[in-house]
């Protein structure tokens, strides 16, 4: 099996982190559903500490996934579902 470039891990699971990362911003905004924030939020952090494969992972993925959650966000719910949806 080849081996993957770090980088590549790294963004693989600044990905999956970063979806809940939005999911957390997302309830967040919404009134009522601070255990969602919370509950998002706390896996956006748990996966990269949990799936890392080495140190070097689990430092880089929350760095590059919290920085990507708010445009995610704003682009997912602001721009797409808000036209999409009306």
């Amino acid at each position: 099996m080849a081996r993957q470039h770090p980088r590549h891990r790294v963004i693989g699971l600044a990905a999956l982190a970063g979806v809940f990362g939005t999911e957390g911003v997302h309830y967040a905004c919404l009134p009522h559903h601070t255990p969602q924030a919370w509950a998002c939020l706390a896996l956006a952090v748990a996966v990269p500490l949990l799936m890392g494969r080495t140190r070097t992972d689990r430092a880089w993925t929350p760095l590059t996934a919290v920085p990507f959650s708010l445009p995610a966000h704003l682009v997912l719910m602001q721009l797409i579902l808000t036209t999409v949806l009306g």
